[in-house]
């Protein structure tokens, strides 16, 4: 009961959300589960992408497995951004191509949105908002539209024409349900209609912004591709990273050239400002082309082999250090090769000044899915559900049963009636019968007194005259009470 007043209560709230202004409200911390705004600790802080906002070259945002760390004076001081996650594993962040105030996070919960360059995340979008699927592993927002927005996961793309608010599946217009995990989504700049996706099983392109959907190059690029991008002096040429090596697609050519053989590329990055270079990142190495990928060359490797290299990006064109993400935290590299690492632990206290808030709009939806009572919840409900489902099913059956024995017993009944009402009517046929031969009989004896009135009055003797009238009303009396005894049983 207790649950369906929730449900059905949440249920009003959401539909009447925009009139009750229930997003501009917030809910304190101290009236919401900690489990919304606990830092997920953990033993390595891994580093999964690298934002710069691109009006503030200064300021820098950094996804990781415990959320993200912003700095606005080019890494020397950092604060924790969570405020508003409910998910910390960071995947990606991509801002808006006209607003870079607005930006988008894509986690393992969903897509998080801020309207304030990180400071905050206010918009959370998940199952309810369409994506079936919340685990993002990319996103990809148009340059010539900043209300398109593509979501990778791990087997679907998702489409949003809306800024996030709503999404629409497109992924099954791709044949590649087979091939599971897409790991990234690439919008050629000057063509935004042309978008490639990269799966574990190979390269996919559309032409008409999503619509349809067909494998490229199955021959050759038949590896998982990891990560992809394109030259802005060149749209026609394509690099993109598999586990196998680097290849690229020219302008004039059909084929895939094959560069880097044998190597995992993990990260391809775009020069700032230099449209024909690029660095890639394999394991622990730094490679570079100055020549829109036509040749490369090493320009960095950390002597500790267990390093991946996750995330590339450039701390503004004119700063010439490299910004690297990897499996170990945040480092770069400035123009002689020195490596630094960046310590964003220390970023904790700074964020804890901030008031931790939840949005009710949210909250309500939070409740009315049952992700409010946690994980135990779904298998409650699963278990009721299971349960409800016997019950209305074992109900039928009872009422189907109780329906054929009432048939059964109107039907008896009715035969039991019928049988009655034959014997009743043959009973009163007997008494019918019986009456009618008394009547008769009185008749006949009636008769007979008739004819010996007749011969009285012809001897006139009168003591036997005034017997006879004695007897004659006697019988009277009889023939009356039998009258009575046929009407009392209705048989005329």
């Amino acid at each position: 009961m207790l649950f369906f007043i929730l449900l059905a209560v949440s249920g009003v709230l959401l539909m009447h959300a925009e009139t009750l202004q229930l997003k501009d409200k917030m809910i304190s911390q101290k009236y919401v589960p900690d489990k919304y705004f606990e830092i997920q600790q953990k033993a390595i802080l891994e580093v999964r992408t690298i934002h710069i906002l691109p009006n503030e070259y200064s300021a820098i945002l950094v996804g990781t497995n415990r959320g993200i760390f912003k700095s606005t004076d080019e890494g020397k001081n950092w604060i924790e951004a969570n405020q508003g996650l409910y998910n910390l594993d960071i995947s990606v962040i991509e801002s808006d191509p006209i607003d870079d105030q607005v930006l988008y996070a894509g986690a393992k919960k969903g897509i998080f949105k801020s309207t304030n360059g990180g400071e905050s995340w206010d918009e959370w979008f998940e199952e309810t908002s369409g994506l079936e699927h919340t685990d993002i592993t990319d996103l990809a927002i148009d340059p010539s539209n900043g209300q398109r927005i593509f979501a990778a996961t791990q087997n679907e793309i998702f489409l949003s024409e809306d800024r996030g608010e709503t999404w629409e599946e497109i992924f099954e217009k791709i044949p590649v349900k087979s091939g599971g995990l897409i790991s990234t989504v690439h919008i050629i700049s000057e063509n935004p209609s042309t978008i490639f996706a990269g799966t574990e099983s190979g390269l996919f392109k559309t032409t008409d912004g999503g619509l349809n959907w067909a494998r490229f190059s199955e021959e050759q690029l038949n590896h998982p591709v990891l990560s992809i991008s394109s030259s802005r002096s060149s749209p026609h040429t394509i690099l993109v990273a598999t586990n196998s090596g680097l290849f690229r697609l020219s302008d004039n050519s059909k084929n895939w050239d094959l560069y880097l053989p044998d190597k995992s590329i993990s990260f391809i990055a775009n020069y700032p400002g230099q449209e024909n270079e690029f660095i890639v990142a394999s394991g622990n190495k730094l490679y570079k082309s100055m020549n829109n990928g036509k040749t490369w060359e090493k320009i960095f490797q950390n002597p500790d082999k267990e390093m991946r290299i996750n995330a590339i990006n450039f701390l503004g064109p004119s700063k010439g250090k490299i910004l690297i993400g990897a499996n170990q935290g945040f480092f770069s590299i400035d123009s002689e090769n020195n490596l630094k690492h960046y310590s964003l632990n220390s970023a904790k206290e700074e964020q804890n000044k901030y008031e931790k808030k939840m949005n009710l709009l949210k909250l309500v939806t939070e409740i009315h899915t049952g992700r409010f009572f946690g994980n135990y919840f779904y298998v409650i409900f699963d278990i009721a559900s299971v349960a409800l489902i016997i019950i209305s099913i074992t109900g039928l059956y009872i009422y189907c049963i109780r329906t054929k024995i009432w048939l059964e017993r109107k039907k008896n009944i009715e035969e039991l009636d019928k049988v009655d009402l034959i014997l009743d009517f043959e009973e009163k046929t007997q008494e019918i019968t019986k009456d009618s031969l008394s009547l008769h009989e009185l008749a006949e004896h009636i008769k007979e007194h008739i004819l010996v009135c007749k011969s009285l009055v012809k001897s006139r003797n009168i003591d036997e005259i005034n017997k006879l009238e004695a007897h004659v009303n006697s019988i009277d009396k009889k023939l009356h009470h039998l009258l009575n005894h046929v009407k009392k049983g209705n048989y005329y």
